[in-house]
Formats: structure tokens, C-alpha cells, sequence
């Protein structure tokens, strides 16, 4: 994830590695969890550009596949919630 934070701001790097190392840039968890979760929907979007299509459709995809989903059913973010707690109430 470095290409988007650099390593982030020195005034920010005050965490230990878990290996004990010194220096780490307390959001890191957080940007990797969070381009963790966009990398395919990114990379789709991307060669949609690429060919000169509309990316926009893929939004159309996912608002569907989620319209079908069970609420009960746990949420794809891997939070361990059901997606009607995670989420609330999709309408």
C-alpha cells in the first residue's frame, strides 16, 4: 500500500512493527485493510476504462448482487456481523 501513503508522514511513524521494528506509520493497518477491499473492484473498473467502456456499470453490478443477499448472512467486509448489523437496513 505504500504507492498511496509513501510510508506515510515521519511525525506519524511512532508504532512498532510486530517484529519489534521501530518507525511504523500507525494507519498502515488501515489503508491495507481498506485497498485490500477495493483491489478488484479497481482493477475491473481500470480495463473498463482501458477499453473504453463506462465503469460506472460495475456500481449497477454490485447494488444488485447485494439486492439479493440475505441480511443474515455475514458481511463480505470479513467484520464477522451479520450485513444488517454491519450495514444497517438496506432499503
Amino acid at each position: 500500500m505504500r504507492f498511496a501513503c509513501n510510508g506515510g508522514c515521519p511525525k506519524d511513524r511512532f508504532a512498532v512493527t510486530p517484529d519489534g521494528e521501530p518507525g511504523l506509520h500507525y494507519p498502515c493497518a488501515g489503508y491495507k485493510q481498506f485497498f485490500t477491499h477495493v483491489d478488484g473492484p479497481m482493477r475491473v473498473m481500470a480495463a473498463l476504462v482501458r477499453q473504453g467502456r463506462d465503469a460506472s456499470g460495475l456500481r449497477d453490478w454490485y447494488a444488485a448482487r447485494d439486492a439479493k443477499r440475505d441480511l443474515q448472512e455475514p458481511c463480505t467486509r470479513r467484520s464477522g456481523e451479520r450485513i444488517e448489523d454491519c450495514h444497517g437496513r438496506v432499503a
